[in-house]
């Protein structure tokens, strides 16, 4: 009887060390808001404008056991839970990298299941540069921008994300044309 006594207080603490840890690796379900912010904090002398048109921006949700490598990519695993890509802004929304330089323009918010989540993606269907009231296209690559920062929603709580542009490293000169490869830090508040 001593035994199974001890048998059985033994299951009972496993279950409560791994079920206490399993709540702090993987929070409760709930919903959190995000709030997303754009701004470009250089400020170019010659440049008058850098009108970019974002038609879209979604967020990658993690699957449970998801992780991020150390060369930023995602590796996926086998598991699986109601991870992928949510929509939080589905509308062109324009912007003058120049003219919001030092302030944080609002670029969509949307409330999200709680959980870890790895990426953003912009997408972008316009670019101008206006360089001594010169107007230039500025060719966009893939028309997609995949930034890898994972952040966690919580909650109940609000996450706000600010995309800063940095202007004077996004757009490249090649021959007579110009480039924009996005050069963004993610700041969170």
């Amino acid at each position: 009887m001593k035994i199974k006594l001890s048998f059985v207080v033994s299951v009972i603490i496993v279950v409560l060390i791994v079920g206490t840890a399993t709540l702090f690796l993987y929070p409760a379900v709930g919903q959190g808001t995000l709030v997303l912010k754009i701004t470009d904090k250089v400020d170019l002398t010659n440049v008058s404008s850098i009108d970019i048109t974002i038609d879209k921006v979604e967020v990658y949700k993690a699957v449970i056991g998801e992780i991020v490598n150390e060369t930023n990519e995602t590796i996926e695993t086998n598991e699986t839970t109601t991870a992928g890509w949510e929509t939080v802004v589905n509308e062109s929304k324009s912007f003058d990298l120049i003219e919001i330089t030092g302030v944080e323009e609002f670029l969509g918010e949307k409330t999200l299941t709680a959980g870890r989540y790895t990426q953003i993606r912009l997408e972008i269907s316009d670019a101008k540069i206006t360089i001594e009231d010169i107007q230039h296209d500025l060719k966009i690559p893939s028309k997609k921008i995949k930034l890898i920062h994972p952040f966690t929603i919580e909650a109940n709580k609000t996450t706000t994300l600010v995309l800063d542009f940095d202007a004077s490293e996004s757009v490249v000169k090649a021959g007579p044309q110009y480039i924009l490869k996005p050069v963004i830090k993610i700041i969170e508040k």
